[in-house]
């Protein structure tokens, strides 16, 4: 702290005052350079065309940029400080007056005080001795002349000591709710060795200091950092700290959102092969015991359930050691990477499964999926990202299957009308999504697409804060919780679209308990089509049912939409990710871009309907009960 609470005042505080004008001055001066930055940028077209050019002017403009976001973070912490520094000159000259009046009330007592003892008239040397110093509680202290005046000039001082933590903590606040994550990550690693000077780490100077470390010195640090710092500080680390790191603490480096995604698939395949292995064990006990039992014995039949089970656990991870297994993963187009991997108390592997090159993607989408979405069976998930994808360069996507959705089976045959498993997923979802803002660094694009259950689930994840994501795409939700507002998500609602086929009704079930629909115009977002039409002589397919991803199959034959006229090589039973599916034209359009031309959407089962019907009579229940009606 620096000062006592009987000097609250300490301290010279022009300094802090001058260091806010310095800054809002020079923030005042860059102004200057963006303008000619600015310049730049609207010159260059006029003098250079072609790929060059553009590259040239898009590097200007995000030097412009930069330049911007540094001088607005200068005036705000000048500001900051500067009302700091003024805040503590007026305490220090009120302390200095509360101070000035404590020691004349005791120069006035302790003059009283000396009269008082040699006149014996005044009496008091009969209840005890007069004090040399005010005394408090004391009945003769408070005889003497000057005692209340010291005590109220001390009250003051304790009242400004408070005045003066309060106006430290806000200025603390304040400036590191305005600086960058990067420059509070930096205090961090400035921490690990003593007596590092945090002013030597420039970026050259980090360089070196972060080649330095060893791989317990690494992971105390990473530990205590956020995704930015993560990101940060991983691709400085030697690659001889980064195996041993991958090697030896695979758990912690395999969920560490902010370092490479590669080496963090490294890390969880590791993970999944050991987690293979010790469920291979578990298989082989419940045999051993199984083979020295015979079926009349007594504990056979639990014997028997024991082997069925471990052997049901240890299947759960075949799929996913198929794909990873002897790096196979890598060798696919685009490749494979195992994002996040935890399979030891849910029901199935929790995991995000990233397809093409996350770690220099200018362009990443992450598909949520909804009920009975599995770990243990993602290939239809990664054909839908694939399908998103189309082989696009720059490209690529995550299947995140690392949420427990709800299932279809009698374990919790009502949990998709809940949304304790959508907050729990929120919960897990966040640091994904904030871990991809970390590495993008400001840079390229994060799209998220949802299908039922997921968008839910998506919603919250995107509720607990601001992580860079460009769209969010809704697709057959199951709803959006009453307690969240399209407001909420951090995401520009203009960047927010949703569509629903007609006769959907296992997403009119999955709001049935008063979820909000958001193709409800009322709700916000921007509705596309998903019911099949043509553009430019390319027939989109519809999407017949609830299903996001899945093979096609045949469907009866019926009109296309909008006319009399019957399809005569029949018609099919399309999802939302079939590459031929109006939906997936659309979302293709959406992730490019945020001035996507979509297909118009149709609200007719968000604004009418039985379904429609019963939600609105729930909610005017629920605002009748808020109003006590």
């Amino acid at each position: 702290m620096g000062w006592s609470e009987a000097d609250p005042g300490v301290r010279d505080f022009s300094g802090a005052v001058a260091t806010g004008a310095a800054l809002t001055r020079e923030s005042g001066e860059l102004q200057s350079v963006v303008s000619t930055l600015n310049a730049a940028v609207a010159e260059t077209p006029l003098h250079w065309q072609g790929e060059g050019g553009e590259t040239w002017a898009h590097q200007v403009q995000t030097q412009h940029d930069a330049v911007v976001e540094f001088s607005r973070i200068q005036a705000e912490m000048g500001t900051i400080i500067s009302r700091f520094g003024s805040v503590m000159e007026d305490l220090q000259a009120r302390a200095n007056a509360a101070k000035a009046r404590r020691e004349q009330a005791l120069a006035t007592f302790q003059a009283d005080a000396a009269k008082k003892r040699n006149d014996v008239s005044a009496g008091l040397l009969a209840v005890g001795s007069v004090p040399s110093v005010p005394v408090p509680g004391s009945f003769v202290s408070m005889q003497v002349a000057g005692h209340d005046a010291y005590f109220a000039a001390i009250a003051d001082l304790q009242g400004l000591a408070q005045e003066r933590r309060e106006a430290e903590r806000a200025c603390v606040s304040g400036l590191e709710g305005v600086m960058p994550a990067s420059w509070v990550q930096l205090r961090l690693v400035a921490g690990v060795r003593a007596g590092t000077d945090i002013t030597s780490l420039t970026p050259a100077g980090l360089a070196q200091f972060l080649t330095g470390l060893s791989a317990d010195e690494a992971y105390g640090l990473l530990k205590q950092m956020d995704a930015s710092g993560v990101a940060m500080v991983w691709d400085g680390l030697s690659d001889r700290v980064k195996s041993s790191l991958v090697e030896d603490r695979s758990e912690f480096v395999g969920g560490l959102e902010g370092a490479r995604y590669s080496d963090r698939s490294k890390a969880n395949v590791l993970v999944l092969f050991a987690r293979q292995e010790e469920l291979a064990g578990e298989v082989d006990q419940a045999r051993a015991a199984l083979a020295t039992m015979m079926p009349w014995d007594l504990g056979y039949t639990e014997a028997l359930k024991r082997q069925g089970l471990a052997l049901v656990e240890y299947q759960k991870l075949d799929a996913l050691c198929a794909m990873f297994k002897d790096g196979k993963n890598l060798g696919l187009t685009p490749p494979r990477y195992l994002v996040n991997f935890e399979f030891k108390t849910s029901r199935y592997p929790l995991v995000a499964i990233g397809i093409g090159d996350l770690d220099q993607a200018k362009n990443v989408t992450v598909f949520v999926p909804g009920m009975d979405s599995k770990g243990s069976a993602p290939e239809s998930e990664i054909t839908g990202v694939l399908n998103i994808l189309d082989k696009r360069e720059g490209f690529a996507g995550i299947a995140y299957l690392g949420y427990e959705s709800p299932q279809l089976d009698l374990v919790d045959p009502l949990g998709v009308v809940r949304t304790d498993y959508a907050r729990a997923g929120g919960d897990r979802l966040f640091p994904l999504l904030a871990g991809l803002n970390a590495k993008r660094l400001d840079q390229g694009r994060v799209n998220v697409v949802a299908h039922s259950y997921g968008t839910t689930t998506a919603a919250f994840a995107l509720a607990k804060g601001n992580v860079g994501v460009n769209s969010f795409t809704l697709l057959s939700s199951a709803g959006i919780s009453q307690a969240l507002d399209i407001r909420d998500l951090n995401v520009d609602p203009k960047h927010i679209y949703v569509t629903e086929p007609r006769g959907d009704s296992i997403a009119d079930i999955g709001r049935s308990t008063g979820r909000a629909n958001p193709e409800d115009p009322r709700w916000g977002a921007v509705a596309f089509g998903s019911d099949g039409t043509v553009i430019n002589g390319e027939r989109l397919e519809r999407v017949t049912g609830h299903g996001a991803t899945g093979n096609t199959t045949q469907f009866t034959q019926h009109p296309r939409p909008g006319t009399t006229e019957i399809d005569p090589k029949g018609s099919f039973q399309g999802t939302h990710l079939a590459q031929d599916s109006e939906s997936m034209w659309n979302i293709q359009k959406i992730i490019v871009t945020d001035t996507p031309v979509l297909t118009p959407g149709d609200r007719g089962d968000a604004t009418s309907g039985p379904i429609r019907t019963w939600w609105d009579q729930i909610n005017r229940q629920q605002k009748a009960a808020e109003h006590g009606h």
